[in-house]
């Protein structure tokens, strides 16, 4: 890990984006681990739109109470396999995906499951973080729509690779490559950092 790097990963730590795994009195972070569908919904809510004002502490009370209510009638939360723990408590991730999926920024697979323990490639990443760091920026947005329009029968992902090329950020288009938890955390914070274009 670079200097830089290791400034951005104590940066997402202080701004809430990662809190880091508890074992043996000490706190880790396993930054070459592959980061999770339920991590990655953490992050995007609790980290990038929490960061831009989108969402704020309240909201996720509010969304745990909504949650909470839902045990009466059901056993599943939002998606199928998301299902309370014993006692009616709720999965540590629940919040963060049901916020997260309100707001369009994740979805589920076509039977009806989230599937939250999955990895996520750096094209799935890439489209999370562009799509919820767009929610705070016209420049990005902008983008996003002069891609799409250009790339209507192109492939999905190549208006938010497209953002990253615009921002001058590094990334990968492997479609079969796994994105570490590091990377997933600079990425983010780059593109929220980014300034305007250099053309």
């Amino acid at each position: 890990m670079t200097a830089e790097e290791w400034e951005l990963i104590c940066e997402a730590k202080t701004r809430g984006f990662i809190s880091g795994t508890e074992k043996d009195g000490k706190v880790y972070f396993n930054p070459n681990q592959p980061v999770n569908r339920a991590e990655a919904a953490k992050i995007i809510t609790g980290g990038i739109l929490k960061s831009l004002g989108k969402m704020r502490d309240e909201q996720f009370q509010s969304m745990e109470e909504e949650l909470l209510k839902l045990f009466q009638k059901q056993s599943w939360i939002v998606f199928s396999d998301i299902r309370f723990e014993k006692g009616g408590v709720l999965p540590w991730y629940a919040v963060f995906v049901a916020l997260a999926q309100r707001d369009g920024i994740i979805s589920g697979y076509p039977d009806g499951t989230f599937q939250p323990s999955n990895k996520i490639t750096t094209l799935e990443a890439y489209k999370m973080i562009v799509e919820a760091a767009g929610m705070g920026s016209k420049d990005i947005a902008a983008v996003l729509i002069k891609k799409a329009k250009e790339t209507r029968r192109g492939e999905w992902y190549e208006k938010y690779l497209e953002v990253l090329t615009h921002f001058q950020l590094p990334y990968s288009s492997d479609p079969k490559e796994f994105v570490s938890r590091k990377d997933f955390v600079i990425i983010a914070l780059r593109l929220l950092k980014a300034g305007p274009p250099k053309l």
